[in-house]
């Protein structure tokens, strides 16, 4: 018979990732800011909350076009641009093609479910930073940013 009053402690220790400065994402210290294009809602918000996880402040697009706009505007203070091999308005190819004639060194990370896109090629050859396959765990898109990010 126990006491009354006294019962199981239950301790939990969760191993999430570490804040964006001990990733390696920043040498500054400040939070790298990602650009996520894509245009279905439940890859941007669970983007969002990867990236927010990893110390990231996340900007939002649902279409090439919104993505171009946002770029041209801030791309000074954008360090990373998520998006989808295929979007409605515009093929990643095309929309790596406008970023690039915005920022020569912008970084790009394709995500797409199709990684036997005849695209892939010609991205990568184009000089796209990184290329994750859909689906990705947390800890896939830290690896990728921490590589991406570092370059």
């Amino acid at each position: 018979m126990g006491l009354q009053g006294s019962g199981t402690q239950l301790s939990s220790y969760y191993r999430g990732p570490a804040p964006a400065g001990q990733l390696g994402l920043s040498t500054s210290g400040k939070a790298p800011s990602v650009l996520v294009a894509d245009d279905e809602a439940i890859v941007r918000t669970v983007l969002t909350s990867m990236l927010t996880r990893l110390g990231c402040t996340v900007i939002l697009a649902d279409n090439a076009a919104a993505a171009i706009s946002t770029y041209e505007s801030r791309y000074a203070g954008i360090d990373l641009v998520i998006f989808d091999l295929m979007l409605p308005d515009m093929t990643g190819e095309k929309l790596f093609d406008h970023l690039r004639m915005v920022n020569p060194g912008a970084r790009c990370v394709l995500i797409t479910g199709n990684s036997e896109s005849e695209l892939l090629p010609s991205l990568v050859a184009g000089g796209v930073s990184g290329i994750l396959p859909k689906p990705f765990d947390v800890h896939e898109l830290q690896d990728e940013l921490t590589r991406v990010l570092a370059s």
